[in-house]
């Protein structure tokens, strides 16, 4: 069976980032799910790759891929799963793999009780640059929330990253006030250049930034994702998985 590669970025030329090439190379990518991915096949399956799609691209930056497979399984029964891949130029992203996997065991695996989940972690192979998860089903709760049960379903996502931020799981790096008001004065400056007929307006609000960081207590800190809004959500009825913990860190819960 023919293998399907969808690149729509052309991504195997970007020269920051040469172990795309061979992210993209069915062969190569069959060769290191066998030898690399034992978690999605027990050591007794076997995968078979389907269709390799490059869903997301940030240029010289970073890349993900989606890999369609089928494990077969003993009995010649097999099942369809998609596999989600993430690179990026700096390195292997060791860490958020560590971290996926710390969530996973702490209480965030697909069958939790309270029904707040973590995509599933399968392995990293460090050939491709790369680390691997199960793509979770369900919707983004951005496409949710103005429907008739969309508070309800807000105070789901309010208990869901509330349940992240007590998991206890030690972060690798601190993200302050200090960080918080530095960004807005690297960032809104740009604003201003854009559009010039705010920059007074901007200048206003920069100052107040600065005095409500100033006036702001010390907080509790705690495990934060740091970049949560609702594509960060994915509802699957009443499950939700929260996803892309490149941010996490120590810090502020009340930024979350």
């Amino acid at each position: 069976m023919s293998i399907t590669v969808i690149d729509p970025f052309s991504v195997a030329a970007d020269a920051a980032m040469p172990f795309l090439a061979r992210a993209l190379n069915p062969v190569e990518v069959q060769h290191q799910f066998a030898c690399h991915l034992s978690r999605l096949t027990g050591g007794k399956d076997t995968v078979a790759l389907r269709t390799i799609r490059v869903t997301r691209y940030k240029p010289g930056r970073r890349c993900l891929i989606e890999y369609e497979v089928e494990v077969k399984r003993p009995g010649d029964s097999s099942t369809s799963i998609t596999i989600v891949g993430k690179g990026r130029a700096k390195g292997l992203d060791q860490a958020s793999y560590e971290l996926l996997e710390s969530l996973w065991n702490a209480g965030f695996g697909a069958d939790s009780e309270d029904g707040i989940s973590v995509p599933e972690p399968l392995g990293v192979i460090p050939e491709l640059q790369m680390w691997f998860q199960r793509k979770v089903p369900g919707l983004a709760a951005t496409q949710l929330l103005a429907a008739a049960d969309g508070v309800a379903l807000a105070r789901r996502i309010a208990e869901a990253v509330y349940k992240l931020q007590q998991a206890g799981i030690p972060p690798y790096r601190r993200h302050t006030m200090a960080d918080e008001l530095r960004i807005l004065h690297e960032c809104l400056p740009l604003v201003a250049q854009m559009k010039p007929q705010w920059a007074n307006r901007l200048d206003r609000v920069l100052a107040a930034c600065d005095r409500l960081g100033a006036a702001t207590p010390a907080p509790q800190c705690k495990g934060i994702h740091r970049d949560f809004y609702a594509d960060q959500v994915i509802v699957d009825g009443a499950r939700l998985y929260l996803v892309d913990f490149d941010l996490y860190c120590e810090g502020d819960p009340g930024l979350d």
